[in-house]
């Protein structure tokens, strides 16, 4: 059924911007700020319209931004 269709989509959407939250956000000193058995809390805790949000700002900023131009879109 396509809301069977649209819940894995959504499903897949939220695995990849997980991956890429656990993969890319550290602090100010660029320690990770996440490990890969955080997912299953992180996918508890934070809406997808949150993560995909994260993961789109992650991707926007690129390999070669700074911490501080992370702080500054914020």
């Amino acid at each position: 059924t396509l809301a069977a269709s649209n819940r894995g989509q959504e499903e897949g959407n939220l695995d990849f911007a997980l991956q890429v939250v656990i993969s890319k956000a550290e602090d100010e000193n660029g320690q990770k700020l996440f490990v890969e058995a955080d997912k299953p809390s992180l996918r508890r805790e934070i809406p997808l319209a949150v993560l995909l949000e994260l993961m789109t700002k992650m991707q926007e900023l690129g390999e070669e931004a700074t911490p501080d131009a992370v702080k500054s879109t914020t």
